[in-house]
């Protein structure tokens, strides 16, 4: 499953074949009254074994697609945002077929 250790955040995960993508919508669930702060460096854990050949970040509060900071650490694929407001989608691309079990219950595509 993905997991984060960041409070009211909700993750789910879209898998693709073709392309070999993988999506996390990350959607920032921490209000106070009608203002949704901006949260930063948050981190996300994958079960994955491998970085991916290209990372991105979009969302409808930004102008334009960021990047996404990937790394191996403790066993998986921790992903950084830099920041993120009401919600964003981190778009992972990958060379090698994946076995996309590790991530548990997840939506996969057609």
């Amino acid at each position: 499953a993905v997991r984060t250790t960041a409070q009211n955040l909700s993750l789910a995960v879209w898998t693709t074949d073709q392309p070999r993508e993988l999506a996390v919508h990350v959607i920032n669930r921490e209000a106070s009254g009608d203002e949704i702060p901006v949260r930063r460096n948050v981190t996300l854990e994958l079960p994955l074994a491998v970085t991916p050949q290209s990372s991105s970040v979009v969302s409808p509060d930004w102008t334009a697609e960021q990047p996404a900071t990937c790394a191996l650490a403790d066993g998986g694929l921790k992903i950084t945002l830099t920041e993120i407001e009401a919600y964003a989608v981190v778009r992972l691309r990958f060379r090698e077929e994946l076995d996309w079990s590790s991530l548990g219950s997840h939506v996969s595509g057609p």
